[in-house]
């Protein structure tokens, strides 16, 4: 059997995990585009769930096609230009979603914990999110000049990978790109964290004066009934007076229910997007740490042969890339009631 066929089959499992997933990652983000963009109205939320789900999408197709690639053709790692245009675009729309969490924290924060301040407008979001993917574009101009075709020996096998180039070795160049890279995000999760913590604070602090609100209210209909009770035998005044007091009443409750509604909303969706930054992070952040450390290893001790169970897992790690994207929908499914509604009546056409 040559190496080829053997390579196959040895990653046949893995394989079929990453076809899988990148499937259900198109298939639930279509879903997640097509109901944000028929069924919600204009909101932020819609358009951060949107510009999101298009990420996920393309993620998911590159993958998958990539996969297609990595399985038939197992021990070569394409062009070296392709390489370079693959991974400059793939570190900018990272980085660029980071910044991009990070503004929905902050949008999160206005909306929950200075509710009555101006907020920000759909506009400004997109103008932000242009800004943020410029930034990241320019800041990871330097993986053009890292990434490349690389030639390594398998376990007596030659082979191609799109790695970190092979004259970089031994340099700090990477190191310096890599651990900049690592800083910024780090940077960026502990400020997420930060302006979630205080979100969950204030949710924490509305959650306590709504029921202490709430026992108030049960003992305020008991004092309008005394109060209204005659003793000096004006009934026909009190008759007249008793309609709009009724409906006064009436008018703040539903005020007080609308209140109520568009707080709990606004909570779920801090809830959401609380849920999809972790598993960016996680997932984003992961890949991160793996290219850091790579760089240092091979500063140290520069590679030329490597074992095949070393090659699959950096051939396949990357891939952790998508786990974000293939969860995304099902976050937005048992999180986000109406999304779970459209989802069912979609399911029964």
């Amino acid at each position: 059997m040559n190496p080829i066929t053997t390579g196959r089959i040895e990653r046949a499992p893995l394989s079929a995990f990453s076809i899988f997933f990148n499937m259900v990652c198109i298939i639930g983000n279509l879903a997640v585009l097509h109901i944000f963009r028929t069924k919600y109205k204009k909101s932020n939320y819609r358009f951060f769930v949107l510009l999101l789900a298009s990420f996920d999408i393309g993620s998911g197709i590159v993958f998958g096609v990539k996969e297609q690639f990595r399985i038939q053709r197992v021990y070569y790692g394409g062009t070296s230009v392709a390489c370079q245009v693959l991974n400059y675009v793939g570190h900018s729309v990272g980085m660029g979603t980071f910044f991009m969490v990070l503004f929905i924290a902050v949008e999160r924060y206005k909306k929950i914990c200075t509710p009555f301040q101006t907020q920000f407008t759909i506009a400004q979001c997109v103008r932000f999110c242009v800004i943020a993917i410029i930034i990241s574009a320019i800041f990871n101009i330097p993986t053009i000049f890292i990434f490349g075709k690389r030639e390594f020996k398998i376990e007596n096998i030659n082979a191609s990978r799109c790695c970190v180039l092979k004259r970089l070795d031994g340099t700090i160049f990477p190191i310096l790109y890599f651990g900049s890279l690592n800083t910024v995000s780090l940077s960026v999760v502990i400020s997420i964290i930060v302006i979630q913590l205080k979100i969950r604070a204030v949710i924490s602090r509305q959650s306590q004066l709504k029921k202490r609100m709430g026992f108030t209210c049960r003992t305020k209909p008991e004092k309008a009934e005394t109060s209204l009770s005659c003793e000096d035998g004006n009934n026909v005044d009190n008759e007249i007076k008793l309609p709009a007091i009724t409906m006064t009443i009436a008018s703040r409750k539903m005020s007080t229910k609308k209140k109520t509604s568009d707080e709990s909303k606004a909570v779920r969706i801090a809830v959401t997007f609380c849920i999809i930054t972790a598993l960016l992070v996680i997932s984003i952040q992961a890949m991160f740490m793996n290219e850091i450390i790579l760089s240092v290893s091979r500063y140290l001790r520069p590679e030329d042969k490597i074992s095949k169970n070393q090659d699959i897992f950096n051939v396949y790690f990357p891939d952790i890339f998508t786990l974000n994207g293939m969860l995304n929908p099902f976050i937005y499914f048992f999180v986000d009631n109406k999304f779970r509604h459209e989802v069912k009546t979609l399911c029964r056409r």
